[in-house]
């Protein structure tokens, strides 16, 4: 959100502005384009944080009445489609490389401090053996991942330079969006369920329900 209105990332080139009209009905405001693929978007009160396809991680000033680049090309590789901000930390969730933490303190110069899995050196092939992250959540000093077919990843975030896994569900089908709340991690799978997933014990999460969703898959 973003002064009332939604800020929607349209993967075919540009950053939506949605909200509503002097009838009430939600409809498109304004759009500015951004080239190579955004996927995500996340806000704070004066910036705006994007999943660039191919260039990473992009960052915009939003304070002003017209959005104004600050940090461009952050690219790790890989096809980046998921971006969460919390704090002085952003982690950027991608398809080939997993995920990747940045310190935006400095707002015109994001630094990338560590990946999960590190280094990953993965090639672009089938999603099925890559370190694939496509959502992402902060709580504290954990990062819960939507880890595709590695289902919810857990991972320790303290040390920024040093990122480790301390718990995983593997879920069975392919775990596209998280979502926490109190104890519980809500996963989309898209298989077309959503799954209940009990957090209390980082180490060892427990799936406690699927719920088979109407008809088509689960994405977020």
């Amino acid at each position: 959100l973003w002064r009332g209105q939604i800020l929607a990332a349209d993967c075919l080139g540009g950053i939506q502005v949605i909200g509503r009209d002097e009838r009430g009905a939600w409809k498109v405001l304004s759009f500015f384009n951004i080239e190579n693929h955004p996927w995500a978007v996340d806000t704070d009160d004066s910036h705006l944080y994007i999943a660039n396809a191919h260039h990473g991680f992009m960052q915009f000033d939003i304070a002003g009445d017209a959005p104004r680049i600050t940090a461009d090309d952050q690219s790790i590789g890989g096809y980046s489609v998921g971006i969460t901000k919390v704090g002085n930390r952003a982690v950027l969730s991608n398809l080939v490389k997993g995920m990747a933490l940045f310190d935006v303190t400095d707002p015109t110069h994001p630094v990338l401090t560590a990946t999960y899995p590190a280094n990953s050196t993965a090639p672009a092939q089938l999603l099925l053996g890559l370190p694939t992250v496509i959502r992402s959540k902060i709580r504290g000093d954990r990062a819960f991942l939507a880890g595709y077919a590695r289902g919810l990843q857990i991972v320790d975030i303290s040390d920024p330079s040093l990122l480790a896994r301390v718990g995983e569900a593997r879920t069975g089908g392919y775990i596209y969006g998280v979502d926490l709340v109190a104890d519980t991690a809500y996963l989309a799978d898209y298989e077309g369920r959503l799954l209940e997933v009990d957090i209390r014990d980082l180490a060892s999460p427990e799936v406690k329900r699927k719920i088979r969703m109407p008809r088509g898959e689960a994405w977020d």
